[in-house]
């Protein structure tokens, strides 16, 4: 009744008081987001399996990159390699002999971060170049008694052999699939176009698409663009385009909803990177995961309405004839599935 007689007769206090109260509640749920990403994140150093695992891969993966970059650079990621090694030996002391027997999701990718490591070694050795010996020490200990036919290797191929299986069965098609950073020539704005037609096939809630995809082709442009995302260095000023995943906010309404937009754009953005390699574009998916002041920054170089999130940032163009891929190893299927019976 109150607020029958408050909408009739005091429009502005009603809508000021629904403000008022959407506020306090939105609060609260962001609040309770910042207490779980602060307790259960490794936004704060953590000894868990679980926290050392994810460091391994998120340390392990720059090395994969490092060592197929089309000019790589030796001597690379020495700080971030010495942070693998001591996050390795914390998973050893605490938790390897256990994961070893249930064969887990952190014993795979600590075999692969010792075989990474195997194979950065010998990479550097093969190319005549010296690491320091005490830098070398510490990766010789951590790798001794590792079979040289367990080395992972980084995946070389040709660009008919990545695109073979385009108009394979999905299994294979989604395998072969793999982030590209190495570019040698434009691509077909046709075949950009209908990659995009076929991402707005992508599941949203309530069928709103709110995606939206901002082309970056400029060169300036692209590398002001390219230098405020931060992580494409060796290879992003090599890419014919930029593309700009963004999702409409306007959309979304509601307390439940407030993470909505990185869904539905997640679920977008991996249908436009499939969609992609269907037209034979080589693609690589750029992180945005920003500060307030990097994505202010890119409102200003880009005209992206306010109304948009930015989701994600893709480098894509057509790949040169011979070029190598990061081998990124998946978890085994097993370690993902969890039954509740």
């Amino acid at each position: 009744m109150i607020r029958k007689i408050l909408r009739r007769y005091l429009p502005w206090f009603y809508d000021l008081l629904r403000a008022y109260l959407a506020m306090r509640r939105l609060k609260s749920a962001y609040l309770y987001d910042i207490k779980r990403y602060f307790e259960y994140s490794d936004y704060f150093f953590n000894t868990s399996e679980e926290r050392i695992m994810m460091r391994i891969i998120h340390r392990y993966h720059p090395i994969e990159k490092g060592l197929t970059m089309p000019k790589m650079r030796l001597g690379f990621g020495k700080e971030n390699i010495l942070n693998l090694i001591e996050d390795c030996y914390a998973y050893k002391d605490r938790y390897l002999s256990l994961a070893a027997q249930r064969n887990s999701a952190g014993f795979q990718h600590y075999n692969q971060a010792v075989n990474i490591l195997a194979e950065y070694k010998q990479v550097h050795f093969d190319a005549g170049f010296e690491l320091e010996s005490d830098f070398l020490e510490k990766i010789n200990t951590l790798t001794k008694g590792l079979k040289n036919d367990f080395i992972c290797q980084q995946i070389e191929t040709t660009r008919e052999a990545y695109f073979s299986d385009t108009h394979s069965i999905f299994k294979k098609f989604s395998a072969s699939r793999h982030s590209l950073r190495n570019f040698a020539g434009k691509i077909e704005n046709e075949d950009l176009i209908n990659a995009i037609e076929i991402a707005q096939n992508a599941p949203s809630a309530c069928n709103r698409q709110p995606g939206r995809v901002h082309v970056v082709e400029k060169e300036l442009l692209k590398q002001k663009v390219l230098e405020i995302q931060g992580g494409n260095s060796g290879f992003g000023s090599m890419a014919d385009k930029v593309l700009i995943v963004t999702v409409e906010t306007a959309g979304y309404r509601g307390l439940a909803e407030r993470n909505g937009m990185f869904v539905d754009g997640g679920i977008y953005s991996m249908n436009l990177l499939y969609a992609l390699h269907s037209y034979r574009i080589g693609a690589c998916s750029l992180n945005w995961s920003s500060t307030p002041e990097k994505d202010i920054l890119l409102r200003k170089t880009i005209p992206i309405s306010d109304s948009q999130t930015v989701i994600m940032m893709i480098a894509c163009g057509s790949p040169p004839e011979k070029f190598k891929l990061a081998y990124s190893k998946r978890s085994s299927v097993d370690t993902v599935i969890t039954y509740h019976s």
